[in-house]
Parts: C-alpha cells; structure tokens; sequence
C-alpha cells in the first residue's frame, strides 16, 4: 500500500507541474514580454482610463502605452480624483485585460471636455507628455488610475493606438524547470508501479540450514525434546550434548545479541536503498515546487476595493498655504469677484465687506504670509474634500495664530477657504495624523458640547447674559460686539429703540467639518446678528464710514439694519468646551421706512 501511495502522489504531483507550466505558456507566451493587440480609442471620448488594479497577473510590471499624431497627457492618480473628475464626461476605460490576446475596452458617453484641462489639475502624481506617452506600473504595488487625455483643450484621441505590455521574461525559465519536474515525478512514479508489476512474479526464497520460520521452529522443538531426555538430574549450565562445545545460556545469547541471517540483511539493505531512492526523488520534486513561490509572474484574480484618499498628503499644506496667499493678494487688488477662486462661504461674504470698506476709505489690503503650518483632514472615498489648517504669520506684529476650514468640492475645482480665524497660540488644538495625514473626525460628544457653546454664544450676543457653567464668551472675543450695541443704546447718544436678533449661521453646515484632537476635538462655527434701529425723524444720524461702505440701498428711511458675523474656533477636552474668537466683522446695512 504504501508503493501505491506513492506512486499515485508522484503521478499527481507530476501531471500537476506539466499542467501548470503548460498553462503558463500558453498564456504569455515564450517572449521576455508579451503585449495586448493595439486598438483605436473611441470617437468623441475625451479620456482613456485604466485602472491598474484590473490587471490579472502578479509579481511583475507592465505598461500602458499610448501613441498619437498629436500631443498627448498622461496623469496617474488616486482613483478618487479621477472618478469625481471624469463623471459625466465621455471617455473610454478598458475593463479587463486578456494576455496576449487584448485589452477589453468600452466607451462611455458624457459631455465632450471637463470643466477644466487635465494638464492643469494638481492632483497627478505622474505626468507624461508627447505624442507617445506610457507609464509602467508594479502590480505589487498600491494601485493608481492611469488617465491620457489631448495635451491641448482643442485636441482629441481620434486615432491614438492603445496597447498594455508585461513582463514575462522569467516565466520561461520556470516552465522548463516545472517540465522536468514532471519528468522527474512521472519517472518517479513509473519506477514504482513497475517493481510493484515485477513483485507480483518474484519467487518465493530459499531456505538455508533450516533458517527462516520452520527451521526456527525444528531447532526449538528438537532442544525441547533434549532437555526432556536429560531429565530434572541435569545441572543447568552443563553441555547439552550437541557437540558444538556451547552452553545453552551461550547460545542463547548468541541467538538474542549475534548477527541476523543473511537473507535478513539483503532485506534491510533493500528497503533502505528504496528509501533513500524515495526520499531523493521527493527532495527534488518539493524543489520544483518550491519555484512556483518565487516572485515571477503568475495570474490572480483582481480584488477591486473602493479608493480612498486623504484631504492632503504629508507635504503638501506649505506649498497651498503659499498659493493661497498669493491668490488672494492678488485678488484683494483687483474686483470683489475675484475672490470666489480663492474663498467660499462665511469667508467669502466677510472678505468682499472689508473690501468694500477699505476702498470706501481709500486704503489697502494684503494676504498674510506664512511661516509655520500644521494640517490634517479625515479619509475620504469621494468629494467634497476638506481640512484643517492652523499657521504662524510670518508678521511679527501678530501674536495669534490662523486657523482656516479649506474645502474643495469636486476634483475639477480649486481649495477654498470657507472660514478663517485668529485665535491665540495657546487655543490651537494638537490633531494627531496617520503616515498617510489623516485625521479621524471628532467623536459626537464633540458635536454635542459644540453646539452648546454655540447656542451660549447666541444668548451672550443677544443680551450680554451668558449661560451658567459655559465658557467665558467676554474674554474669548464676544464683548466688544455687546459694548457696540451698548454705544448704540445709550442713554446721552443713543437710539432708545434697538433691537438685536442673533442665530447660528446656516448658510454652511460647519459643525460637520470637525476633527478629533489630542483631548476631544475642534470645529468651526458662526453667529449672525442683525441689529435694528428705528431713528426718529427730526434726527440726522451719520452711521459712519463702515456702515456706509457696505449699505446696500439708497434708502434714507427711518430704519436702519445692520447685519455682523461673529466667528469663532470651538474646542473640546473631555466634559471641558472652550471657544475663542478674533471678533465681530461688519457685513452689510441697509434703511428701510
């Protein structure tokens, strides 16, 4: 039985490595690299995509190339960008790669460009440009989405030659060897089941001297009857009378300690032949094998798993955090509109105010510089982006610290900073960030006390009174607003109907945007108000140069509406809220009957 186990596995083993090595190249051939038959993108298709993790082969390279009559771009770049970037927009992907046959492709119908060129986004993390573009790839490695579009925004890929090429060059080499794997075990299991056939005629052997069981058994019934004939007289120990001078306690002694017959040793001599012969063969056989755990090229299934990509990568705050400044320099020089490619939200409508106001009294504005900057976000699988970011001004003038809410909306758009505050140095939070920068957003105890800070905040702005076992909202940047609604009231110069409504801002959801720190968590949040006068007629009133600049009517009534903003930096650390504030800004006015 234990010849037919063997035999069968070596057989096995033998028809296993020729199926496999016969498989291997069949698929990829006997080239050092095998490659796709060319095809034609599809008319009217803007992009061709391929994602590598479609690639079925493993422990290899392979290449994308693509050649034009025209100048070509070819970006790599995190699946999450070129998903959001390429909705809607006709392009053709390939879906499945068949070696050495071809590349399965589809054309998928959309709107004829983007919104803006490929060339211009900044999330490529590799560019190639020219009328033949390619890019190689470790399939290893992490995937990434490979995109060529036209180099020019009036440019196509009408006739542009796609192919994908792979390395192979080892799996060749490893073919062969695995044949003579086979060979070796196939062999191997022939010679086994062949002595097994020869076994079955084999004579039975000789016996010599009555050795073997029967001659055993005559010998020990003839001692048996000598020591009956001896009688109980005998004395143990004495000659047996069989001539051959040897007690009996020698011969048994020889008989337990002395040298096995001969044919004993021809057996054992045998199987530790077929043993050795045995254990050879199968040392080789398992060396064979042991190649197919080496790193050539072998087919896999793919396992698609959805992108994910961090706000900013490790690196890359310094390098926005100085466009950003230029950006809005140059745009604090020119219209208010400029301002909307480099600010949104509650940012947004405070920056046009101030513009508004410095050139109602001919004065200038200009962006901050940065010296320093810590930033982080959470991980995302889709847009909108978003994260934080806490800077040092290079001005030495400032004491505090910036921190801005930087959002971006689609792939296909530009960061904007949604919300900007100066708080002081000791109120910047430490966000601790992962190798890959992000951020794990705030636990939901964070929301919680954030929005009891900010309804606090309401409650203080609108009649000076703050709730019980809140923050201190007078030192943390609220009371100037409570002592400009108080010049208003009083008794000597002011107005004696004056009303102020103040409510949380809505205008963007920004408790959402909230990241967890090293002790709780900080989010950003706002409170409007609008202030409402009602001047007698025999009053002249100047509402000064501020309230002025950003009136919005030509209204001379009796009723004057001021609406401010009061931003501010929530905190959270354990059961303990914290909120600082740079103050309130003036937004717009207008009069009214």
């Amino acid at each position: 039985m234990i010849r037919l186990a063997m035999g069968i596995v070596c057989a096995l083993c033998g028809l296993g490595l020729a199926g496999l090595s016969f498989s291997a190249l069949s698929v990829v051939g006997t080239e050092k690299e095998t490659t796709t038959k060319a095809f034609s993108a599809g008319d009217g298709a803007y992009a061709l995509v391929l994602d590598e993790a479609i690639v079925p082969f493993e422990h290899t390279e392979a290449t994308l190339t693509v050649t034009s009559d025209q100048e070509l771009f070819l970006g790599a770049a995190n699946g999450v960008d070129v998903d959001d970037y390429l909705t809607g927009v006709a392009h053709e992907e390939i879906t499945d790669v068949d070696f050495p046959k071809t590349a399965h492709h589809r054309l998928i119908a959309g709107e004829p460009q983007p919104e803006a060129p490929a060339p211009e986004r900044d999330w490529w993390t590799a560019e190639d440009t020219g009328t033949t573009v390619s890019r190689s790839f470790d399939l290893d490695a992490e995937p990434q989405v490979i995109v060529v579009t036209p180099a020019e925004p009036a440019g196509t890929l009408e006739g542009a030659q796609v192919t994908l090429s792979m390395k192979v060059g080892e799996v060749l080499g490893m073919a062969l060897l695995g044949f003579a794997g086979a060979a070796a075990f196939l062999g191997l299991a022939a010679f086994v089941f062949l002595r097994m056939w020869v076994s079955r005629f084999r004579p039975r052997p000789k016996r010599v001297n009555g050795a073997g069981p029967s001659g055993v058994l005559r010998r020990r019934r003839a001692e048996s009857a000598g020591a009956a004939r001896r009688g109980p007289g005998s004395e143990a120990g004495t000659d047996s009378g069989n001539g051959d001078g040897l007690g009996d306690s020698t011969r048994r002694s020889r008989r337990r300690g002395g040298a096995a017959p001969a044919g004993g040793v021809s057996t054992l001599r045998g199987r530790s032949r077929r043993s050795v012969r045995a254990l050879a063969g199968l040392s080789a056989g398992a060396l064979v094998l042991s190649g197919c755990g080496t790193d050539f090229p072998q087919p896999t299934r793919p396992e698609l798993t959805p992108y994910e990509r961090p706000a900013l990568e490790p690196g890359q705050a310094g390098p926005f955090l100085a466009s950003y400044s230029e950006r809005l320099d140059e745009a604090l020089r020119g219209e208010p509109e400029a301002l909307e490619a480099v600010q949104t939200g509650p940012l947004l409508e405070r920056t046009r105010a101030e513009m508004l106001m410095a050139e109602h009294s001919d004065s200038t504005l200009g962006a901050a510089s940065y010296a320093d900057v810590r930033a982080g976000g959470p991980m995302f699988e889709s847009y909108p982006l978003w994260f934080m970011a806490f800077a040092t001004p290079r001005d030495e003038d400032i004491d505090d610290a910036e921190a801005m809410l930087v959002t971006r909306d689609s792939a296909a758009g530009e960061w904007t900073v949604a919300q900007s505050v100066f708080v002081p140095q000791e109120s910047v939070p430490t966000v601790l960030a992962d190798e890959r920068g992000a951020v794990e957003e705030a636990p939901p105890e964070h929301e919680e006390a954030a929005a009891r800070v900010v309804d606090g905040a309401v409650s203080y702005l609108t009649d000076g009174k703050a709730p019980e076992g809140g923050p201190d909202y007078a030192a943390a940047g609220f009371k100037d607003f409570r002592d400009y609604v108080g010049g208003l009231g009083a008794e000597d110069t002011g107005f004696e109907d004056l009303e102020v409504e103040c409510s949380p801002y809505d205008g963007m959801p920004l408790s959402d945007y909230a990241l967890a720190t090293e002790g709780g968590g900080a989010s950003f949040a706002e409170v409007r108000c609008q202030i409402t006068v009602n001047v007698p007629e025999d009053y002249f009133v100047d509402l000064g140069d501020e309230i002025e600049a950003v009136m919005t009517t030509d209204d001379e009534g009796s009723t004057i509406r001021i609406d401010i903003s009061q931003p501010m930096l929530v905190t959270t650390e354990g059961a303990s809220a914290e909120v600082a504030s740079p103050g309130w800004y003036m937004l717009a006015s207008a009069t009214s009957d």
